[in-house]
């Protein structure tokens, strides 16, 4: 389990066709809060819902919100980057604030739908489901 305060990193996606993996970064989970305007799943922005998703502030000073990647404690999500790594997947370093805050890459064709427990519970953990994935 992670806690607020704990090291974090977050994966923005993981392609099987082009062997790339977009890597967010490392930084600090700092607790399930209420995100602004514009972040959610699916078109429903988590603000209006008044829903909180977990808040991982990067180590670039960049924020990236759990619905928007695949995290997990640092430890965990440098396990599963030497993984992909491992299997020849290349590692990119990639600014979340380029992505579209409403949704997780679509050109993402990693299966992650074992991490995803649907809209209303995004605030999950999923720490030990990473090390699951290739």
């Amino acid at each position: 389990m992670i806690n607020p305060g704990d090291r974090a990193g977050a994966i923005i996606s993981a392609n099987k066709e082009t062997k790339i993996v977009q890597l967010a970064g490392y930084g600090v989970y700092a607790g399930d809060v209420i995100p602004p305007p514009g972040i959610g799943l699916f078109g429903l922005d988590f603000h209006d819902m008044g829903k909180t998703n977990p808040k991982i502030e990067l180590d670039n000073g960049s924020v990236i919100w759990g619905c928007q990647c695949w995290w997990g404690s640092e430890e965990a999500v440098k396990k599963q980057v030497e993984s992909y790594k491992q299997n020849g997947f290349d590692v990119e370093i990639v600014d979340p604030s380029v992505y579209s805050p409403v949704s997780k890459r679509e050109d993402s064709d990693a299966d992650f739908r074992p991490m995803l427990t649907g809209v209303i519970d995004t605030s999950t953990n999923y720490d030990s489901k990473l090390d699951e994935v290739d």
